[in-house]
């Protein structure tokens, strides 16, 4: 009894042990299509986003952003655009918002910030954003293109209309977003172990002032909540007439350049499981059957009746040298 229970274990143990390294493999399928196609490109808004599309499986997002600022500062440009998304998630369409950031240039003491870290921040009206089982108001992601993706995020923000995302519980209304912030970092690090990000936000866009510092702020930013929910006026499945109108860019590159790696880390994983499974189930028993074997062939080369024919035997002659 006490076998087949390790045996389960051990099944369930190999079974999330594949799941873990198919999930592992198909993030370094996703790295590999970023290097070679978004990595370079992330400040021409059509091809990075197009690559978005792929890595994110996004139905769509509107190739004409429905707000859009451009610094005019000499030492911390920054551009922010802010788009309508459609995804789909088991059969249910969701509409949503993209904010994307790109185009930097920030000169700390006249020296160019090489690869500076970024958070960006949507602050919501309400707390609708699940995080660790907690409703936040403030949702984030940190972008440090020092690290490979997917380990670190793409300079885009979803925020989608469902649950746990805008929807506000118990209601059918969503909450808006009231404000964006951007902050940098140089890549250094507090006590914490924490980025830390410069004192001075980046950018502030937001429909009035706002008292925090900021090199660049945006005092213009309105976001009419009917132009993101596209499925409400138009339906799930969109026609291509409409996708035209609507200047929605559908387009999606192939993983099926990558599958490569996919294929060799799990066939390097199945080698091993098959040498970890041979060895705490089978070897034993392969071992101990050898073993019998030779013993069975040692005992019948021992039994009575059954002398071994020399190979090689004195011969024998007469006293005239004939043999006899």
């Amino acid at each position: 009894m006490l076998k087949w229970i390790l045996r389960f274990f051990y099944i369930m143990i190999i079974s999330v042990a594949t799941l873990y390294v198919y999930g592992s493999a198909n993030y370094g399928r996703l790295e590999a299509y970023y290097a070679k196609y978004m990595a370079e490109q992330i400040d021409n808004d059509q091809l990075y986003l197009e690559g978005i599309n792929t890595l994110m499986n996004l139905e769509y997002h509107q190739e004409t952003p429905v707000y859009t600022y451009v610094s005019e500062s000499d030492t911390h440009f920054v551009k922010l655009s802010v788009y309508p998304i459609g995804i789909s998630n088991e059969g249910t369409y969701y509409d949503g918002v993209m904010i994307f950031i790109n185009q930097l240039a920030i000169y700390d003491d006249g020296v160019l910030v090489e690869k500076p870290i970024l958070k960006i921040t949507a602050h919501l009206s309400d707390a609708t954003y699940k995080l660790n089982d907690e409703l936040i108001d403030n949702p984030s992601v940190v972008f440090d293109s020092t690290k490979e993706f997917p380990y670190s995020y793409a300079p885009t923000l979803f925020l989608v209309y469902a649950d746990d995302y805008l929807k506000i519980p118990e209601t059918e209304t969503f909450a808006t977003i009231d404000m964006i912030t951007v902050e940098y970092s140089t890549g250094a690090r507090g006590e914490d172990g924490q980025y830390a990000y410069d004192t001075t936000m980046l950018l502030i866009a937001t429909d009035s002032e706002a008292p925090e510092a900021a090199y660049n702020k945006a005092t213009d930013m309105v976001l009419n909540e009917s132009s993101f929910r596209l499925t409400e006026s138009f339906g799930d499945d969109l026609s291509a007439e409409e996708i035209e109108t609507l200047g929605l860019n559908v387009t999606k590159g192939s993983l099926k350049e990558f599958n490569g790696v996919i294929v060799k880390t799990m066939s390097i994983y199945g080698l091993i499981v098959i040498a970890l499974t041979y060895i705490i189930f089978f070897h034993k028993f392969v071992v101990e059957k050898i073993r019998a074997k030779r013993l069975d062939k040692q005992q019948e080369m021992k039994e009575p009746g059954k002398e071994q024919e020399a190979i090689f035997q004195d011969i024998e002659y007469d006293e005239d040298g004939k043999r006899k």
